[in-house]
């Protein structure tokens, strides 16, 4: 990462700011990992335990990536819905629905909408 900083701060040419970021990449960089015997091993990182990294290196999820919340970990306060038997796999008893709506009256989280207050970036690379 120095590296590549170091490049990008050097570059004397006109090009645009995220134009030197992506010319200034040194060629060797890449996602990916090292075995245990020291061997790199280059691929795209795929979550949760996709390609050999993954299976050397497993991501474990939490809470709130299990109940859907995308893996960019961006939403601070989520946007509630009703308790849905729907939303579960497997059958819940009638029981378990009751509690669900006691334990959660508010509702759950719906991650299938942006956060609470949450504002996507217009752009990237904005400032450096």
């Amino acid at each position: 990462m120095d590296h590549w900083l170091d490049r990008i701060a050097a570059d004397p040419t006109d090009r645009s700011e995220p134009q030197k970021v992506v010319d200034n990449k040194p060629p060797d960089l890449a996602d990916g990992c090292e075995t245990l015997d020291g061997q790199t091993v280059t691929e795209p990182a795929i979550y949760p335990d996709g390609g050999r990294c993954g299976r050397l290196y497993p991501a474990y999820g939490n809470p709130r990536v299990v109940a859907g919340e995308p893996i960019s970990d961006d939403v601070l306060k989520c946007a509630l819905k009703p308790v849905d038997p729907a939303d579960y796999a497997g059958r819940l008893t009638e029981p378990e629905l009751r509690r669900l709506r006691i334990l959660f009256p508010e509702g759950v989280c719906d991650y299938g909408r942006p956060g609470v207050g949450q504002e996507h970036a217009v752009a990237t690379w904005q400032r450096f």
